[in-house]
């Protein structure tokens, strides 16, 4: 079933919007099959990967009436030191999702 179904279907029958409590997708090679996944041996970097997850997740569901929105799970205080283009984890920060992140949390609706 499509995910987005899924979504709509689940919150039709409980009458109520969905707030996702974390949201995540690392940069790595299919990061949205397992986007739980923390396993440090998973390498290699695909920035494009983890932008267009993200870029789906908010043209697909950022402005539907039904969902509250949701916590970016993994932002750390001490930005300068965190993430970056070699980063293969969760943070979306000093990677160009970046961009994507703050432009969609920035829209007031």
């Amino acid at each position: 079933m499509d995910h987005l179904i899924f979504l709509k279907t689940k919150r039709k029958k409980r009458n109520n919007k969905l707030l996702f409590t974390e949201f995540i997708y690392r940069n790595i090679n299919f990061s949205d099959k397992e986007s739980w996944n923390s396993d440090h041996r998973l390498k290699g970097v695909n920035l494009e990967a983890q932008t267009n997850l993200f870029n789906t997740l908010f043209e697909e569901l950022w402005n539907e009436e039904w969902f509250a929105g949701g916590y970016l799970w993994k932002w750390f205080i001490d930005h300068e030191k965190v993430g970056g283009f070699e980063n293969h984890m969760f943070t979306p920060q000093n990677k160009p999702v970046e961009s994507v992140v703050r432009a969609n949390y920035s829209i007031v609706h």
